[in-house]
């Protein structure tokens, strides 16, 4: 089967009008917004009736961001195989595999907070004591945060909840443990290489970090009802490509260390969900019975 395509060239002889621009909505605008609901497919014709005095998550959102970076010059170090003897030869890389302990930020003493801008205001984070954190290098890494002051909407017209911006410029993240292992043939002898690292992520052979910005809009209740927000930041690292510089070199006097230079692309993906807490009155529906214990033991029969 043959498909012709015919060149398609401009009549340079005809006169043509540029097209106007066309005006697009504000997304900045204020907007009207309901709190999350979910509909239970449960029986509760048998349940009891409680109040309860309890935080309820009013909304949340997930805001993405990521980058892609070619790091330069990266060494990797062959491991030993014994009787294995690697000449001068091309470096072929087949597979990568890419481990890490933990992603997070890093906190400093001259700011131990993260800053968040929500609704034009400037609101200071703080990490959460009951979230996952990691030392690391002397340093402490977070991935999860909590507000310190309570934030609460302006006057507004809508019943329900009004749509605010919240946006966080410039995260630094940093990974812990980050372990970069290549597998492949050097001539046709196999190999295993790999590489080490814990610090800024991507510019990892200048030490510098590459901040990610967060931008987005969540519901907030309008009734101006006090509201505690949380930060939760999920990121994963890939590194796509390995490229060998040049050939190996098997001298023992000038690559004691059995090293080679590679140029890698790699990615990170960050995944920012956002919680807007309240605390309400409720009326719950709990089911008939008590909830079952149990210590572990082995019990006598009959008990």
């Amino acid at each position: 089967m043959e498909e012709n395509k015919t060149n398609q060239v401009n009549n340079c002889c005809e006169e043509c009008e540029p097209t106007p621009p066309t005006p697009k909505p504000n997304k900045c605008a204020n907007q009207c917004c309901e709190p999350l609901e979910f509909r239970c497919p449960v029986d509760v014709s048998n349940a009891r009736c409680i109040p309860v005095l309890t935080e309820r998550i009013y909304d949340y959102v997930c805001l993405k961001s990521g980058t892609m970076k070619l790091i330069k010059d990266l060494v990797f170090e062959v491991k030993n195989k014994p009787g294995v003897g690697y000449g001068a030869n091309e470096i072929c890389v087949n597979d990568i595999l890419v481990e890490y302990d933990f992603i997070g930020l890093m906190n400093s003493d001259k700011e131990p907070f993260l800053k968040s801008y929500i609704d034009n205001q400037e609101i200071d984070f703080v990490p959460d004591d009951c979230a996952p954190e990691c030392e690391c290098c002397g340093k402490e890494l977070y991935n999860s945060y909590k507000n310190k002051k309570f934030i609460a909407t302006k006057p507004s017209c809508c019943m329900d909840g009004k749509k605010i911006r919240i946006a966080q410029i410039g995260v630094e993240f940093y990974v812990c443990n980050l372990v970069i292992t290549v597998t492949g043939k050097i001539g046709c002898e196999d190999f295993e290489a790999c590489t080490h690292y814990s610090g800024p992520i991507l510019n990892i052979s200048n030490l510098e970090t590459t901040p990610l910005d967060f931008i987005g809009k969540i519901c907030l209740p309008a009734d101006q009802k006090c509201v505690n927000m949380k930060l939760n930041f999920d990121g994963c690292i890939g590194v796509d490509c390995v490229s060998p510089q040049e050939k190996f070199n098997p001298d023992k006097n000038t690559n004691p260390n059995r090293e080679f230079k590679a140029d890698i692309f790699s990615s990170l993906l960050v995944t920012e969900k956002v919680y807007a807490i309240v605390k309400e009155e409720l009326v719950v529906y709990t089911a008939p019975g008590r909830i079952q214990c149990s210590d572990g033991t082995i019990k006598p029969s009959g008990c």
